[in-house]
């Protein structure tokens, strides 16, 4: 065999074997993922009316939406919630701290949470429990316990789905000055993704970004670490009818950002197109997303439905009744106020109560008291702490913001506060006293965030539901 015949031989062979290749790419269909994301649904586990919506919304006709859309789509279908599950929540979300939601999102389908921003306001332990709860990947990259830099949960998670392997990661924000982020520290979420992602892309066809940064962040994200394909976000409650697409830098497509509005108002549905390139690697090569509505359209899921219910009759309960009106003005003075923070000095035995005018809410009316009625007092589960304040300290808390109080009383005109008093004595200015706080004060107060602190091991709401169960009657003649 001559040199010319086996330089035509092998030519022969690379180009039959280019072509065979070529051909096997050619005859791969592109696959279809889809994925369905909500965010900052906020604690609303049934049906509600929202300003010019009405009947909206309830995680059972979610899950009852998603089985639907998995059915049509099995094997090729992702789930995503983009955070704020449980702050400003309805009963059921304050009185278990979160348990049914978790219960509800998993029974619904879900597979990644990253928590938002809200979802740490009953506290990091908290939230660290209520997901424990089940096996839904929570994700979350840039929060971190101060104490030793480690992280709360995991940072990303890789699955393969319909042949493609898709990396999921989440961010988000932590409000790491309020009284629950005291534990806690908030990386950069920019620079965290930075160094993430690369990582990622080596391993995965398909990168995703579960955020809770906010749909302007999101834009920020798409822009600076360009080699996310989609960014799945929440906490500033867009509506985007349609998916953004984020033009690359280099001229090499877009990244998508989807988002979902609020309240469970909608289910967001992104239709991916996934085909082989060059290479033989599956590339995003189009996305197309859109809002579907939650509304009374759709048949409620039944085992979603029996656990709501399960989770909410002993709510209807009643532990108490009332024979006067408690109501809770704006301003001025509030009988409801007024009993709360004499509820919690007793229940401290402290020299004196203070609570932000935020903490309650609502009214008692004269007749039956329930748990869930109490759940609508105080809906944040706050804790109770105790501080040894001087009396220039106690005039400069109550001067620098209104508040409810019991032990002392006082006038207070222009923002200052005249004849404090503890009982029938004026308070000293240099002596200390023992002082039950509820812990969002310290929101307002930032110096309180530089004192030393007893934490009671109470909340405001136990302490409130524990009173109401003992005296069974308000007002009682």
């Amino acid at each position: 065999m001559n040199n010319t015949f086996k330089r035509l031989l092998i030519i022969y062979a690379i180009c039959f074997i280019s072509f065979t290749y070529v051909t096997f790419l050619w005859g791969k269909e592109p696959v279809h993922l889809v994925i369905l994301h909500v965010n900052d649904i906020h604690g609303l586990l049934t049906p509600h009316n929202s300003e010019n919506l009405k009947d909206v919304g309830g995680m059972a006709r979610i899950s009852a939406k998603i089985k639907e859309i998995k059915a049509a789509n099995y094997g090729k279908t992702l789930v995503f919630h983009a955070g704020d599950e449980l702050s400003r929540g309805d009963t059921l979300t304050v009185y278990y701290g979160g348990e049914v939601n978790m219960l509800a999102l998993e029974a619904a389908g879900f597979e990644a949470f990253t928590p938002g921003n809200g979802d740490f306001y009953f506290g990091p332990e908290n939230l660290i429990k209520q997901t424990s709860l089940v096996k839904i990947p929570i994700l979350h990259a840039n929060v971190v316990f101060k104490k030793n830099g480690e992280r709360l949960f995991k940072p990303y998670i890789i699955k393969e789905v319909a042949g493609i392997k898709v990396a999921i990661f989440g961010v988000g924000v932590v409000r790491i000055e309020h009284p629950s982020g005291l534990s806690l520290d908030l990386r950069d979420y920019i620079a965290t993704a930075k160094e993430l992602v690369p990582i990622l892309r080596n391993e995965a066809d398909l990168v995703i970004a579960l955020t809770h940064i906010g749909i302007e962040e999101d834009k920020r994200l798409a822009k600076e670490v360009p080699q996310i394909d989609v960014i799945v976000g929440g906490h500033s409650h867009d509506q985007l009818d349609e998916s953004l697409k984020i033009p690359r830098d280099s001229g090499n497509g877009n990244v998508i950002v989807a988002q979902a509005g609020e309240l469970g108002h909608f289910l967001g549905y992104l239709d991916l197109t996934m085909d082989l390139d060059e290479n033989g690697k599956y590339k995003l090569t189009n996305a197309e997303g859109k809002l579907l509505p939650i509304d009374s359209n759709i048949k409620e899921d039944e085992e979603v439905v029996e656990l709501i219910k399960s989770y909410s009759e002993p709510l209807s309960r009643q532990i108490s009744m009332s024979n006067i009106y408690l109501p809770n003005p704006g301003k001025g003075d509030s009988p409801l106020g007024n009993l709360v923070t004499d509820i919690i000095q007793n229940a401290t035995s402290t020299e004196m109560a203070l609570l932000d005018r935020g903490s309650i809410q609502g009214e008692i009316k004269p007749g039956p008291i329930t748990i869930a009625q109490v759940c609508k007092i105080h809906p944040w589960r706050n804790r109770i702490l105790k501080f040894e304040l001087t009396g220039n300290q106690l005039q400069e808390v109550l001067t620098k913001t209104d508040v409810f109080s019991s032990g002392i009383s006082y006038n207070k005109e222009n923002n200052e506060v005249k004849e404090l008093m503890i009982g029938s004595s004026p308070v000293i200015p240099d002596k200390t006293y023992n002082v039950a706080v509820g812990e969002f004060l310290l929101a307002y107060i930032p110096f309180l965030l530089e004192m030393p602190f007893v934490d009671t091991g109470k909340r405001i709401d136990e302490v409130i539901l524990n009173y109401l169960q003992q005296i069974a009657i308000i007002g009682e003649k």
